[in-house]
């Protein structure tokens, strides 16, 4: 059993020890972390994005790192991604310290040597999360509700999907079980002042009982996008976690549960007021995201997240600074 767990909170790994409990924040050299995973007690690989400034205009580089202590020490395994880094990556998992997985725009990257080198395959659409039972077979999902599955050899496999809703991430408990979080992303313009308002619609979970080969479709819950899904082993009681969007700064979190494998969800109502704050006038400070989720069979669970503190003006003319608070 591992003794620590990992999290990514706004591009930081965070690594604590289960005995302790304290955290740790760990470099990434510069880069903002995305996602990670850790198929061995020591072995863990990480996902990143950095910003290419130095021409016109600015490029997203890609970023994969390694570890062989834990996330103590992080080294870049990227190796050009058969040349391909000006993309950003979205989704990691390696299967064991030597085959992994990265899904990065429309591209499955595969390596089968600790990232020595990279192979990939263009699916044609915008991929958005992968997991994979085992160094063979995985399930890769995306926009428009596509669902895709990674056979061995290497060649992909087109799913039937029960929605058309796009498809943000995917999730197995065991080699039988698996939940896929869908939404729709909407955005408007205002015609007076060009601002951007988002809105998400149709959050829906879709699961599958036969190792991703067939796909159901549970309740419409919401207008929401889904952060995390975790399940616990019976693969009928599980956790969801989601937000609404309601300004550039700030969003409003949520918590759901279903006992019955994601037919239907029930919102928790959680507490968000974390904290008071004083600007001549006293104020609540409200999570606006739960970016990370644990639950044990006895009904005890940990959540972590973000919460919107303020935004401050500058009266000498610098743009505003939204401050939060991890």
């Amino acid at each position: 059993m591992r003794e620590h767990r990992l999290i990514v909170v706004l591009g930081i790994l965070m690594l604590t020890n289960s005995a302790q409990g304290s955290w740790t924040a760990l470099s990434s050299g510069g880069a903002a972390l995305l996602d990670v995973s850790q198929p061995t007690d020591t072995d863990l690989f990480a996902i990143g994005l950095s910003i290419d400034q130095t021409g016109y205009i600015p490029k997203p580089v890609a970023h994969v790192y390694a570890s062989t202590n834990g996330g103590a020490l992080l080294t870049e395994i990227t190796n050009g991604f058969g040349g391909i880094l000006n993309i950003a990556p979205v989704a990691v998992q390696f299967v064991d310290a030597q085959v992994g997985y990265v899904v990065a725009g429309q591209r499955v990257f595969a390596t089968s040597n600790r990232g020595q080198s990279w192979s990939s395959t263009d699916l044609g659409v915008a991929v958005n999360g992968l997991a994979f039972i085992n160094a063979d077979e995985g399930i890769v999902v995306g926009k428009g509700g596509i669902i895709k599955r990674r056979l061995p050899g290497g060649s992909f496999q087109q799913i039937p999907s029960p929605t058309t809703t796009d498809l943000m991430k995917v999730v197995f408990v065991n080699a039988q079980r698996g939940y896929i979080g869908a939404y729709n992303m909407v955005e408007s313009q205002d015609p007076y002042d060009n601002s951007i308002t988002k809105s998400y619609v149709s959050a829906q979970l879709l699961r599958t009982s036969d190792g991703g080969y067939s796909w159901e479709a549970g309740q419409v819950f919401g207008d929401y996008a889904i952060e995390e899904i975790f399940f616990l082993p019976d693969g009928l009681h599980g956790y969801i976690s989601a937000y609404k969007w309601l300004d550039a700064d700030r969003n409003e979190a949520h918590l759901f549960k279903t006992s019955d494998g994601g037919v239907t969800m029930v919102d928790m109502n959680v507490p968000l007021q974390v904290g008071t704050i004083q600007m001549g006038m006293s104020g609540p400070i409200n999570v606006d995201r739960f970016l990370a989720i644990y639950w044990t069979p006895e009904g005890y669970g940990r959540l972590g997240g973000t919460a919107f503190i303020a935004k401050a003006s500058s009266s000498e003319g610098n743009p505003p600074k939204a401050y939060r608070n991890v």
